[in-house]
């Protein structure tokens, strides 16, 4: 038999909440709404946490959760008679807010199974009777274990003093003994200065996201820090390896943070203006519709949601609205053709030939790739009054399907809704809006987006944005450009469906037609590990009613994530979303590339030859630029920062020259 030990907080037991000191501001909110003489939240946080450093630094290990509130309340003046009710509150709260890290709770269990003698180490200010108190709730501890507590000591693990304590008291040697924690000098070096075997279990610790996250904790009322501890939780429930882990990682730590709060803030709105149910249009939606079902139910909303297929390709095609006018002739690449343009009016040829050929177009030319010439022509053969009747045939006949469709998903018998999507001019809410008040005059119509680029239209005063809204003025600086902004978002919100290409009529019914090929192309890439970390992210999250009105204070928080993931990825997080398949083109003739491509010196030196020969790449236009360098080779990435480096080093030089001046 051999005895191993386990650390206790982080280890084997983790917060919903993160850092831990946020569950201080929690109990802070609890006290001061049984108790008005409480201080706020905020200050009632920072003196629990100030308390307690007083006390380590006068009683050292030995400090109970008693010496912590006992030098606390004398600081805000309230009443040592009132100690024990604010020490049961924390350990209560504690105790809700913990749960087991399964897979080192597996660890332990496999020790036990060899029938080895569990010892559970902590340095820690509960009783130890109160530790396994929480130990026996997560399931955990079984009887034959033991727990060791510093205070009890008066010892703790960072120099070794409390494992001392622990061989003295079961008489074994260090050779006999092994130890799990998940911190790097109190649980690692500290059992190896004694002798002690120790192995580092860091997966309940913060990443990277997650302390950005907590860092805002008081500014955003608390919530923050309840985001950091969902997206541990999710991480940490998540089982891929490898790069696989990157897909969980940034989906519990950005994507999910994002989409949520914007979930939870359609959720707040929508409370606000009466409305009873929103609309989360394709593809980006779906994810979100997910999000919300989970959302909903935790808190208790009675709010509809539902599923609408979408997009700027089907409904541009029964829309006369502006802002969808330049889709026919939008991301016109090197491959496509005149025979693409008119797929994408739904115009069939032969009733274009006589037309075209008076215009002098040659017709032995519809399937070549377009020229600048031959794209200039179609922009004016577009807006031509000859092509004018033809045009709004096609458009006159998909509106029906359009209208229809909305008609078959009850948007006209509820009086109420919101249209969500994600950005980013709001052009298909337009048209819903448009045909929407020709149905039903008056309705209580609202356009949600996660953020709204300045844009005038009839429908603008019942547009909202969330993160930004150009239209009104509010979001401060966004922490990528737009186009940035605008990848991150369809890769965060990509679907397991393609692009909706139409509606045709299936016994009586409006039937939805997706591109093919996108299902399996997302399947492989690993749209379920991703989508797994993002629901398990919302499941995890403890969250109320009130927080609906905390909800925007997050955006700095999420700013901070986009640009630590999306300028900064590490080299991990470049290969696994990079390898994402990115939708090049519009509708049928679009193409798959992917999202990133490592890059080498010699490859870009033999592009640039090819290039001045007259060969022409189809390159991604929509490429990941920082996750491409990222995944690069390393004399590539020194070539790519070597300019900025340059003139960081220049500027230095010259504030140093400035200051010998002085």
């Amino acid at each position: 038999m051999k005895l191993v030990g386990f650390d206790i907080f982080e280890t084997l037991l983790m917060r919903r909440t993160s850092p831990p000191t946020a569950i201080f501001f929690e109990l802070g909110k609890i006290v001061k709404q049984e108790n008005p003489v409480c201080p706020e939240p905020a200050v009632f946080a920072e003196q629990r946490r100030l308390a307690e450093m007083r006390c380590y630094e006068t009683k050292g290990s030995s400090t109970t959760l008693r010496d912590i509130y006992a030098e606390m309340l004398c600081c805000i003046n309230i009443p040592d008679r009132d100690l024990s009710y604010f020490v049961e509150k924390e350990y209560a709260l504690e105790k809700s807010y913990l749960e087991p890290i399964s897979v080192n709770v597996d660890i332990l269990r496999s020790h036990r199974e060899n029938g080895d003698q569990i010892v559970y180490v902590s340095d820690m200010y509960h009783s130890s009777e109160s530790l396994k108190e929480l130990l026996i709730h997560n399931g955990i501890f079984q009887d034959g274990d033991a727990v060791m507590v510093s205070c009890e000591y008066g010892s703790d693990k960072r120099k070794g003093k409390l494992f001392k304590e622990v061989m003295k008291k079961y008489g074994v040697s260090p050779e006999d003994f092994c130890f799990y924690g998940n911190h790097p000098v109190a649980d690692v070096e500290g059992a190896r200065l004694v002798g002690v075997s120790s192995t580092h279990l860091p997966i309940g610790n913060p990443n990277r996201f997650e302390l950005l996250l907590g860092e805002a904790n008081s500014a955003t009322l608390g919530l923050s820090g309840k985001f950091a501890g969902a997206s541990r939780s999710a991480r940490v429930s998540c089982d891929l390896k490898g790069d696989d882990r990157s897909l969980v990682e940034v989906g519990a730590g950005v994507a999910a943070p994002l989409l949520v709060s914007y979930v939870l803030w359609l959720f707040g709105e929508a409370e606000k203006l009466g409305l009873r149910k929103l609309y989360f249009l394709a593809r980006d939606g779906e994810v979100m519709l997910e999000i919300a079902h989970v959302l909903a139910e935790k808190l208790g909303l009675d709010i509809e949601v539902q599923y609408l297929y979408a997009s700027r390709c089907a409904w541009a095609r029964g829309s006369s609205e502006s802002s969808l006018g330049d889709w026919y002739m939008g991301d016109v690449n090197s491959g496509t053709t005149a025979l693409d343009i008119l797929n994408r009016l739904d115009v069939e040829l032969e009733a274009v030939k006589p037309i075209l050929a008076s215009s002098g177009y040659q017709l032995d030319r519809i399937s070549a790739p377009l020229d600048n010439k031959g794209v200039h022509f179609f922009r004016e053969f577009i807006e031509s009054d000859e092509f004018q009747p033809i045009r709004d045939q096609a458009i006159q006949k998909n509106r029906e399907l359009i209208k229809d469709y909305l008609k078959q998903e009850g948007v006209f018998n509820v009086d109420g809704i919101g249209i969500v999507d994600v950005g980013w001019s709001g052009s298909l809410y337009d048209v819903a809006a448009e045909i929407v008040h020709e149905e039903a005059p008056g309705s209580n119509l609202h356009g949600f987006l996660f953020g709204a680029k300045a844009r005038e239209s009839r429908f603008s005063a019942s547009k909202h944005g969330f993160y930004f809204d150009e239209n009104s003025g509010i979001g401060g600086g966004k922490p990528l450009s737009g186009k940035e902004f605008f990848i991150m978002m369809e890769v965060f919100c990509c679907a397991s469906h393609g692009t909706l290409l139409g509606y045709s009529r299936q016994d009586e019914q409006v039937v939805p037609i997706t591109e093919s090929g996108w299902a399996e192309s997302v399947h492989q890439w690993g749209l379920s590990g991703y989508r797994s970390a993002v629901l398990a992210f919302a499941g995890a999250l403890e969250i109320q009613k009130s927080d609906l009105n905390a909800v925007r204070l997050l955006r700095p928080s999420l700013g901070g994530l986009i640009e630590a993931f999306w300028n900064a990825p590490t080299s991990s997080e470049a290969r696994r979303w990079g390898s994402f398949p990115w939708n090049c083109g519009q509708g049928e003739d679009s193409r798959m590339e992917p999202l990133a491509n490592r890059r080498s010196l010699s490859s870009e030196f033999f592009k640039k030859i090819l290039s001045k020969c007259g060969v022409k790449r189809n390159n991604n236009p929509w490429e990941w630029r920082a996750g491409s360098v990222s995944m690069s080779s390393f004399s590539y990435r020194l070539a790519f920062h070597a300019p900025k480096l340059l003139r960081k080093t220049k500027g230095h030089l010259r504030e140093l020259k400035k200051d010998m001046r002085h």
